[in-house]
């Protein structure tokens, strides 16, 4: 019998708001101009705008695999969420806001830590630990 999967409203919300905000970001960033990157955001090194675009559909990718309840979503963001100060401070920005965003991964593991024995932690594939009551319910041996 196949286990059915549930995950709190909140992580939903929060990975359907930020796949939609990093689909527009990565469509806008990816398609434009080096003249419109310029009046826009002169102080920002155009190659930053291309890494950024192919990082927003990077992290489109994992975030589709945590909805699909694929683990390796959450290591892809936290990796992703790594690149952002190497690649922001490599760009001049400020220490202190290129390392904002590595408050993103621990915001969504404790959203995927939500909801005590059904979190979406303990759901995901390859979470599962020989002996564990998760164990064996996902069919394992």
């Amino acid at each position: 019998m196949p286990q059915i999967h549930r995950r709190h409203w909140t992580l939903t919300t929060f990975l359907v708001c930020s796949i939609v905000l990093h689909m527009l970001l990565g469509i806008s960033d990816t398609f434009a101009s080096r003249a419109s990157w310029d009046r826009l955001a002169p102080h920002i090194p155009y190659w930053y705008c291309k890494l950024w675009g192919i990082r927003s559909f990077a992290f489109v990718v994992c975030a589709v695999a945590l909805l699909r309840w694929q683990k390796w979503g959450f290591w892809g963001i936290c990796v992703l969420a790594c690149v952002v100060p190497v690649s922001g401070i490599s760009a001049g920005f400020p220490v202190g806001k290129s390392l904002l965003s590595l408050v993103y991964p621990v915001l969504l593991f404790g959203l995927l830590r939500l909801g005590g024995e059904r979190a979406a932690w303990r759901q995901m594939n390859g979470t599962e630990q020989p002996g564990s009551p998760d164990h064996y319910s996902a069919g394992a041996p």
